[in-house]
């Protein structure tokens, strides 16, 4: 493999492992090991066999730098996802809901918190949306214990309160 392309002058060596020693998470930490290595004058295959990294991952990294500088190393996950279907406000009013019977009867299922989401937001969306908003607000699937159906209640009911033995 040959040796990594080589690396822009944005910050002196110093400076390259102040930042990856201080760096913020350990993505960003990794880039910054990454690039101090390689201004050290290491190979990009040395370089990706210290950080357990693939060679094109080292090469695309140094490219990342060249081309926009320190900024660019920053770990661009944050706020890259879309926009939550429901705003806070909308999320408490789901979770308040979702703490009482729902306006059918019955129990919260998904399809019924996924409908309540498609009125709130006005469009389709599938079942996982449901399920994420519920794991969100730090709630499980409840599902009632149960019963057969030719069950003696009076003779369950005597049972628990000890006048029965049971069989």
């Amino acid at each position: 493999m040959p040796a990594a392309s080589p690396l822009s002058d944005h910050l002196s060596i110093a400076r390259l492992r102040e930042r990856y020693l201080m760096a913020p998470s350990r993505i960003e930490g990794i880039r910054w090991h990454a690039l101090f290595l390689r201004a050290q004058g290491r190979t990009q295959t040395d370089i990706a066999e210290i950080t357990q990294r693939s060679p094109r991952w080292v090469s695309a990294t140094i490219r990342r730098y060249n081309d926009g500088g320190p900024d660019a190393i920053a770990d661009q996950r944050v706020n890259n996802g879309k926009a939550p279907d429901l705003t806070d406000a909308q999320q408490d009013e789901l979770h308040r809901l979702l703490q009482s019977p729902p306006p059918d009867g019955g129990i919260w299922t998904g399809f019924k918190v996924l409908a309540w989401i498609e009125e709130q937001v006005g469009g389709e969306r599938n079942l996982a949306t449901a399920y994420n908003y519920i794991h969100r607000l730090n709630l499980s699937q409840q599902v009632p214990r149960t019963h057969h159906r030719k069950a003696d209640k009076d003779a369950q009911e005597a049972v628990k309160k000890g006048a029965l033995k049971p069989l």
